[in-house]
C-alpha cells in the first residue's frame, strides 16, 4: 500500500489494538482479516459499528473465508486471500471514493 502512494498505514496484529488504534487515529479506513487474535474480524467490524464515533469508518475484509462463514453486509468491500496487489490498491480506492485510476497522495 505504501509504494501506491498510502504513506500513513497502522498495523495492528490483534483485534483489540485495531480498535486501540481506530479510537487514537480515526482512520480513513481500516483492512482487517478474520483470523485476527482476540476477536474474529467480524466481530471486531461489529464492535467497531457499534460505537458512534468510529462508526462511519469503513472496514475492508481481506480473507480466505468462505462466502458463507461471514456478514459480510457490515464491511465495504471484500478481497479474497490470495489477491494481487492491484486488486487491493483497487479496493481500497474503492472504499476510500477514491477514482480507481487516480494515485492517492
Amino acid at each position: 500500500l505504501r509504494r501506491a502512494g498510502f504513506d500513513k498505514t497502522h498495523l495492528a496484529e490483534a483485534s483489540e489494538e485495531t480498535v486501540q488504534l481506530a479510537q487514537a487515529l480515526k482512520p480513513d479506513l481500516i483492512i482487517t482479516d478474520m483470523g485476527k487474535p482476540g476477536m474474529n474480524g467480524e466481530e471486531m467490524a461489529k464492535f467497531i459499528k457499534s460505537q458512534p464515533s468510529l462508526a462511519g469508518i469503513p472496514i475492508l475484509l481481506c480473507s480466505a473465508i468462505a462466502e458463507d462463514q461471514c456478514d459480510f453486509s457490515i464491511f465495504c468491500g471484500f478481497v479474497p486471500i490470495p489477491f494481487k496487489p492491484d486488486q487491493l490498491i483497487s479496493a481500497v480506492q474503492l472504499a476510500l471514493g477514491a477514482p480507481l485510476d487516480s494515485p492517492i497522495h
